[in-house]
């Protein structure tokens, strides 16, 4: 897809039309913010997805004695799930 000149002016005035004036610093500013975060990508992404995976999983429960353990759960009828 080649874009010339005067589409990318017909584009321009109908950006301008849409957002006003006013906007577009604010509407430039955010592409360009997005722009390089897409473009690198490791410095707003790694902190997320190594956060889950540096939480250590729960010890198990280990039930020693029968009479202590934690009586089952029942759930009426009514309420099962098929």
């Amino acid at each position: 897809m080649d874009l010339g000149p005067p589409e990318l002016i017909i584009i321009l005035v109908i950006v301008l039309v849409l957002f006003g004036g006013r906007k577009l610093p604010g509407l430039a500013r955010s592409l360009g913010q997005a722009k390089r975060e897409f473009e690198n990508p490791d410095t707003a992404a790694t902190p997320v997805v190594a956060a889950p995976l540096a939480t250590p999983a729960p010890a198990p429960v280990v039930v020693t004695d029968p009479a202590s353990a934690p009586a089952p759960v029942v759930v009426p009828a009514a309420h099962q799930q098929d």
